[in-house]
């Protein structure tokens, strides 16, 4: 699923991406938004540091959560937290934007170690003037 979502997080489509890897579609296009604002984009794939399942509920389908970590485009490192399920077969995670270094509220995995990378337009705006 990491491979998928990071080979195609590059393109400049949120919607497309979003659409077809997350099950939060709006919720993923918000934080796409927010993340091509900062000029984030991801350099590759990231590792997953750790994990924990989560069980089904009668609200909610079970999955993994994943904590990622990597780089962005312009090096600066991340830590995110992703959960991911495959309610009808097919993995999806809720929200695809691993490089954004969101958290997940009420985490298995405790206390969110999550890394936010800055801005890496905000430089290249004040530097133009």
């Amino acid at each position: 699923m990491l491979r998928q979502l990071s080979s195609a997080a590059p393109g400049k489509n949120g919607a497309s991406y979003c659409k077809k890897f997350s099950y939060q579609v709006e919720a993923c296009e918000q934080v796409w938004k927010a993340a091509a604002a900062d000029c984030l984009k991801p350099a590759g794939e990231p590792h997953v540091r750790r994990s924990a399942a989560v069980r089904n509920t009668r609200d909610t389908d079970g999955g993994r959560v994943l904590e990622v970590e990597g780089k962005t485009a312009d090096g600066q490192r991340y830590v995110s937290e992703v959960f991911v399920t495959a309610p009808d077969g097919t993995p999806k995670a809720s929200i695809g934007v691993f490089w954004s270094g969101n958290g997940l509220g009420n985490s298995p995995l405790g206390e969110s170690s999550k890394v936010v990378p800055k801005s890496e337009c905000a430089g290249k705006k004040d530097s133009a003037g």
